[in-house]
C-alpha cells in the first residue's frame, strides 16, 4: 500500500482536516501517517490513524495575558517568526521520524521544513492550507489585514513578500543546520529560499471555498482551491446531557465563544457577553476554551457553560454564534446556516471577519477593544435579522456542493503517479 505522511503543527483547526484527507486517503488505498503535536494524539487514534507526535503544546499558547503582542502585522510576524524559529528546532527530528517510508509528504503551514525531508527522500510533497495565502495582487495577506482586504495590487503583493521573508530570514540558519547535520543536504543560500521552497512544493492545496474567496488569476497552476476538508464526525460532536438538556428546553440560544483568543480579557469579555445576552432577551451558551472566558457568580439559568463543544452539533441548534472568526469556526458555523457576530483578535481573524462583512454575511466586525455590552447587544439585535440568516444559507449551500477531502485525494493521486 502507498504511505503518506501529513504533518500539522497547530491547533485543532489544523490536525482536524489532516485527520479527513488521511481518511479520505486510506479510503483510496493508502496508509496514512499523521504527525501532530502531543495533544492531539487521542483524536488522531481514535481514527484508527497511526500518530507520531511532534512534541508538546508549548505554554505559552495555552496561557493569555493582556500584555500578550498580537502576532498580526509587519511588527507582529517579526515577533511570531522570532519565537517559532526557537520552536520550529525542535520539532525537526521528529519531521524526520514522522515521515519514514512516506512515498508522499503533506503538510500545513507551520510544518513547512516538512518538505525538506520530501527532498531528501525524493519523494512528492505538497502544502496544505486553510487560509488563501499564496501571493496574489488581489488582496492583501490575510495575516496582514486591517479594515480592507485589498489596498492597491502592489502593496497587496509586497505583505506576501514580508510574511515569506521574516519566514526564511528567521528560520534560515535552523533550517541549513538541519539540512546539513540531519539530511545530508547542502545549505541553501537564504536570499534562494523561497525559490527553493516553491521548487519543491509540487502542490499547494487551499482548503477555502470559492464561494468565500474567488480564486485570485495570478496563481500558479499548482495552486487548488479545493474547498473545506471536512470530518464528516468525531468522537466528541455527542454533547454532554446537561448542554443538551439546556439546548432543547427553551428558545434557540446564542453560542459565545473565544477560544483563547482574548488575550487574558475574558472578564470583561464575560461581561459584556452577559449584558448584551440579558439586553436581547436570549439565552446563551458559553465556551471557556483555554481561559477565552471567565464566567464567575454572576451567571444565571439562563446561561450553560462549556469548556469546549462540537460546533458540529451545536451551530445548527443556536440562533446565532459570537466568535473571533478563526478560519475553522467561520467555516463550521457558515455550514450549520449559523450567523455570527465576529470579533477578530489576532492572525488571520480579520480576513474573514472583514470578508463576511463584504459578502453582508454578518454585520461589521467589532474590534476587542470596542467590545461592550452596547456594542455586542447593538451586533446581535442586527444579526438575529432574518436577511443575515437569508444570506449565511445561501453560503451554505454552496459550501456542502464542495468535498475538499475529495479533490485533495485526486489530486495527490495525480502528483504520485506524475512523479513515480
Amino acid at each position: 500500500m502507498k504511505r503518506v505522511t501529513l504533518l500539522a503543527v497547530g491547533s485543532r483547526g489544523d490536525v482536524e482536516p489532516c485527520i479527513a484527507l488521511a481518511l479520505g486517503l486510506r479510503a483510496a488505498g493508502w496508509t496514512p501517517r499523521v504527525a501532530a503535536l502531543a495533544p492531539f494524539r487521542e483524536v488522531v487514534e481514535g481514527h484508527e490513524l497511526a500518530f507520531v507526535s511532534l512534541g508538546e503544546l508549548p505554554s505559552r499558547f495555552r496561557t493569555a495575558s493582556p500584555r500578550t503582542p498580537s502576532h498580526a502585522g509587519v511588527g507582529g510576524r517579526a515577533l511570531f517568526w522570532a519565537v517559532y524559529q526557537r520552536l520550529l528546532a525542535g520539532y525537526l527530528p521528529q519531521f524526520i521520524e514522522a515521515c519514514e517510508g512516506a512515498e508522499l509528504i503533506v503538510h500545513t503551514g507551520l510544518a513547512f521544513a516538512a518538505y525538506h525531508v520530501a527532498e531528501a527522500m525524493g519523494v512528492p510533497c505538497a502544502a496544505l492550507a486553510f487560509v488563501p495565502g499564496v501571493a496574489t495582487s488581489a488582496f492583501v495577506n490575510p495575516l496582514f489585514v486591517r479594515r480592507r482586504l485589498s489596498v492597491h495590487p502592489t502593496w497587496n503583493r509586497a505583505t506576501f513578500t514580508v510574511e515569506q521573508q521574516l519566514m526564511v530570514q528567521t528560520t534560515g540558519h535552523v533550517i541549513n543546520s538541519w539540512r546539513s547535520s540531519s539530511l545530508g543536504l547542502r545549505p541553501v543560500p537564504r536570499r534562494d529560499l523561497l525559490e527553493h521552497r516553491w521548487a519543491h512544493t509540487h502542490a499547494m492545496l487551499i482548503g477555502v471555498s470559492p464561494h468565500l474567496v474567488a480564486r485570485p488569476a495570478d496563481w500558479d497552476a499548482r495552486v487548488h482551491m479545493v474547498g473545506p476538508l471536512l470530518l464528516t464526525q468525531a468522537q466528541s460532536d455527542a454533547p454532554e446531557p446537561a448542554l443538551q438538556t439546556f439546548v432543547e428546553g427553551g428558545t434557540p440560544p446564542i453560542y459565545v465563544g473565544f477560544g483563547s483568543m482574548t488575550h487574558g480579557d475574558g472578564a470583561r469579555f464575560t461581561r459584556a457577553t452577559l449584558t448584551a445576552l440579558r439586553r436581547v432577551g436570549r439565552r446563551g451558551v458559553l465556551a471557556t476554551g483555554w481561559g477565552g472566558l471567565a464566567p464567575g457568580d454572576e451567571l444565571g439559568p439562563d446561561v450553560h457553560v462549556v469548556e469546549s463543544v462540537s460546533h458540529r452539533w451545536l451551530f445548527p441548534r443556536v440562533a446565532a454564534a459570537v466568535h473571533h472568526a478563526g478560519a475553522g469556526t467561520t467555516t463550521a458555523a457558515l455550514l450549520a446556516g449559523c450567523p455570527a457576530v465576529l470579533v477578530p483578535i489576532d492572525y488571520d481573524q480579520r480576513f474573514w471577519a472583514r470578508r463576511l462583512a463584504d459578502l453582508r454575511a454578518s454585520p461589521e466586525p467589532i474590534e476587542p477593544a470596542k467590545l461592550s455590552g452596547r456594542s455586542l447587544a447593538a451586533a446581535l439585535h442586527a444579526v438575529l435579522e432574518p436577511r443575515y440568516r437569508a444570506r449565511v444559507a445561501k453560503l451554505r449551500d454552496g459550501l456542502r456542493e464542495e468535498d475538499g477531502v475529495a479533490a485533495c485525494v485526486e489530486i495527490l493521486e495525480r502528483l504520485f503517479i506524475d512523479h513515480a
